[in-house]
């Protein structure tokens, strides 16, 4: 409950304040009424007058002002020439009477004991790294792994070592004279070697793809922890992605020629193929050959070796914005009947096009080319046509807006852009550089106008050169 100042009546005094917020009197009832000289025992200010004081006792509360005002470094520093002003009588003296003189002596203090004990903690953890780090060491001009000369987990025989692990505790080991590779997988508890006979590796995380090549082919071998699963190898091992580190599953080729995937472990996960290839959006599309009008048959699997679905596509293109157009029968495909699938193999719809002229999605939005009467219809992930447009070629939409040519032939067309509902945005006056117009990072294209070349803004702002 707050306080009521019986002198200015100011209401919203904390209930345990001693004297008022606006006026600076006594809040305390039992003094002011039985003792007016304890009326002013709280009293911080006089709001009506002003005080004359000596000029001593004025200096000692400036001093007292600056130093509540002053900053927390301020404050460590005073605690310090406090310390020293008094350590003439020894360091426990010093540290008592600089302590007495410091009024927030915990808040002072506190930053300076965290520093502390910030050093004691690098200091026992630098020691005991020092005794257990596994590092790389020369012994003799040959280089070993171990945590010193006394206490080697690989031994010193190698012309060269990598001077830090690769991946996950993988050590690179290199032969002078034959100028070949070799690894090594170390830890406290583990500690593997594959000899240097390998032109070329490859090493994410626990794993390592290492490559020989001799005068008649090459072969491929996975490492898992430096034990290889398969010592014949594979003619060529490929993964999905960008880091082996991540790869769950491998694209094998094997001795006849044939296709297949394989987990980490080297166990088959999938039938033979005859081709299989990565695609975008985190789909694999494996492949059959086939005696018959599309040629082929498709399976689609996903970056972890899974099925996608049992369907098999006699068409299909590769994968963008997490779609692609493919035609599910033979009898689809002589009709130009295609189909937009997801990226979990999911059918979403079907379109008649002219001749197979479909682009593919970007930004939500795709392109196909109407039997009837050969228009670009622009299309949604939804199936919705959104409008047509006559035009000799469109391209995916970039930035927001389509690249299109309008034109009969190619000596006369002209390059200009819509928008997602047909409108014209930049007018069709340009020729692009490239085959595939985008725009890049920056919103320019490389464009010509006429005769001259230069950049074409997505704000229509042509920049000559």
């Amino acid at each position: 409950m707050a306080k009521k100042c019986n002198s200015c009546g100011f209401s919203n005094n904390p209930n345990g304040a001693n004297c008022c917020g606006r006026c600076g009197k006594d809040l305390n009832p039992r003094y002011s009424f039985w003792n007016s000289a304890g009326s002013d025992r709280y009293k911080v200010y006089d709001s009506y007058s002003f005080t004359c004081l000596p000029k001593s006792q004025y200096d000692v509360l400036k001093k007292a002002e600056k130093e509540v005002n002053q900053s927390l470094w301020k404050q460590q520093l005073n605690l310090i020439k406090n310390f020293w002003r008094y350590s003439t009588s020894g360091f426990w003296e010093g540290l008592k009477e600089g302590w007495k003189e410091d009024d927030d002596k915990w808040g002072c203090l506190l930053p300076w004991l965290l520093i502390l004990g910030f050093v004691v903690f690098m200091f026992i953890r630098g020691c005991v790294s020092d005794t257990k780090q596994i590092s790389r060491i020369k012994i003799d001009n040959k280089y070993g792994i171990g945590y010193s000369e006394g206490k080697m987990l690989i031994p010193a025989i190698y012309d060269s070592i990598s001077p830090k692990p690769i991946g996950n505790n993988q050590w690179f080991l290199y032969d002078l004279n034959t100028n070949l590779y070799g690894l090594a997988f170390v830890n406290d508890s583990i500690q593997n070697t594959i000899p240097t006979v390998y032109s070329d590796i490859t090493v994410g995380g626990d794993l390592a793809i290492l490559k020989k090549n001799n005068n008649i082919e090459g072969r491929s071998y996975l490492a898992v922890n430096g034990l290889i699963d398969n010592t014949t190898g594979y003619e060529s091992l490929k993964y999905p992605g960008q880091y082996l580190s991540e790869a769950k599953v491998f694209i094998v080729k094997d001795d006849n020629k044939l296709f297949y995937l394989m987990d980490r472990a080297g166990r088959k996960l999938s039938n033979d193929y005859s081709r299989i290839a990565v695609s975008n959006d985190s789909v694999i599309i494996a492949s059959n050959d086939i005696k018959s009008y599309t040629r082929a048959l498709h399976t689609l699997y996903d970056y972890e070796g899974n099925k996608l679905t049992d369907r098999t596509f006699t068409r299909i293109r590769d994968y963008s914005d997490g779609v692609t157009w493919g035609t599910i029968t033979e009898n689809d495909a002589k009709l130009n009947k295609w189909t937009l699938i997801d990226n979990h193999g999911n059918v979403l719809f079907n379109k008649h096009v002219k001749y197979g002229t479909i682009k593919d999605f970007k930004e939500g939005l795709g392109w196909y080319q109407k039997a009837s009467n050969s228009k670009y219809v622009a299309i949604d992930k939804q199936g919705r046509d959104l409008f047509e447009i006559d035009a000799y070629q469109v391209y995916p939409f970039t930035l927001g807006i389509a690249p299109v040519y309008k034109g009969t032939s190619y000596s006369n067309k002209r390059l200009g852009f819509v928008n997602s509902k047909g409108e014209t945005v930049i007018p069709f006056k340009y020729h692009a550089k490239y085959s595939n117009p985008e725009f890049d990072k920056d919103s320019l294209m490389d464009v010509r106008l006429g005769g001259i070349e230069g950049k074409l803004h997505r704000n229509g702002r042509f920049i000559p050169k």
